[in-house]
């Protein structure tokens, strides 16, 4: 075999493989059913329909920024993390009502962490959330046999 056929065997070969591999690729993520959105604001979450669709809670504060969310349509679970004001503090807090450890240890991989670092847990219509007031920071997560 001379070497100008060993270049283009290899040339083919590439191709090929190359062309698997483009070929898994989209494949593979064309199959994943997550959609992740950022928000600036509460009021371009809510523009945007994400509080109406249930990706987001009901109980965002107005004040609400740094909105991030991820659901997995397939499955219909989710959830995401957002900061807010100190103005909304009492508001918000009067939407919440404690969640049980059950329920905090199921949607919760870190629950134990999260409370180490600071953070109380709430349920609001289908989210579970985890609130850190001091710094105002939200983790929340979708119930996913609520939806």
């Amino acid at each position: 075999m001379s070497l100008r056929s060993r270049v283009n065997e290899g040339e083919t070969s590439g191709r090929w493989l190359g062309a698997l591999l483009v070929a898994s690729t989209v494949l593979l993520t064309g199959c994943d059913e997550t959609m992740r959105m950022n928000y600036p604001s509460a009021a371009a979450a809510r523009a945007d329909g994400a509080v109406q669709r249930g990706w987001l809670p009901g109980a965002l504060p107005d004040s609400a920024t740094n909105i991030s969310e991820a659901h997995d349509l397939d499955i219909n679970t989710g959830g995401g993390s957002f900061l807010f004001g100190a103005t909304d503090v009492d508001s918000f807090r009067a939407q919440l009502r404690p969640a049980s450890d059950e329920l905090v240890n199921q949607h919760f991989r870190h629950a134990n962490r999260l409370r180490g670092q600071g953070y109380h847990f709430y349920a609001v219509s289908q989210f579970v959330l985890a609130v850190d007031w001091q710094t105002r920071s939200v983790y929340f997560v979708i119930k996913p046999s609520s939806r």
